[in-house]
């Protein structure tokens, strides 16, 4: 039975634990963490992406994201799965950080 081929056009969900993908950011390209649920980004790597499909860590998904109204406060976040975000530095360590809205640190 032939591998279905992955497609950075089509959109797949996360369906292991947890898989780490690269992904663009606001701060560049980032290795981000997504749990089981969560919808891949469209652009990861397509190698990435076939190795994730390969390992059945992703399917395709046919469910379209919604286009949700911006809200003014938006305290409780989305709702959605999940994501943590490792950054890797050139000294070889990794930093975990989250974020929350609306809320500043210092």
């Amino acid at each position: 039975m032939a591998q279905p081929k992955y497609s950075p056009s089509k959109r797949y969900v996360v369906t292991g634990a947890y898989v780490t993908a690269k992904t663009m950011t606001t701060e560049g390209v980032r290795i981000i963490g997504l749990h089981a649920g969560a919808p891949l980004p469209n652009d990861v790597p397509e190698s990435d992406g076939q190795h994730l499909l390969d390992h059945e860590l992703i399917a395709e998904s046919d469910v379209q994201p919604k286009a949700e109204p911006a809200k003014a406060d938006d305290s409780k976040g989305s709702g959605s799965a999940p994501v943590s975000v490792t950054t890797s530095t050139s000294s070889g360590t990794g930093q975990s950080s989250r974020s929350s809205p609306g809320k500043s640190g210092g």
